[in-house]
């Protein structure tokens, strides 16, 4: 009985780090192609 738990934590723990981890990625995604929008949009107004 003392095993389960422990198990059932340590799972919960792995499951939360990839949780955070893969929100970390999408953000960083995220920022990374909403700064490309920013500068093709700029460059957009330079060209017109």
């Amino acid at each position: 009985m003392d095993s389960k738990p422990f198990s059932g934590t340590k799972s919960i723990k792995v499951i939360v780090m990839f949780i955070f981890f893969s929100v970390f990625l999408v953000g960083s995604i995220s920022a990374f192609e909403f700064d490309n929008v920013k500068t093709f949009n700029e460059t957009d107004r330079s060209l017109i």
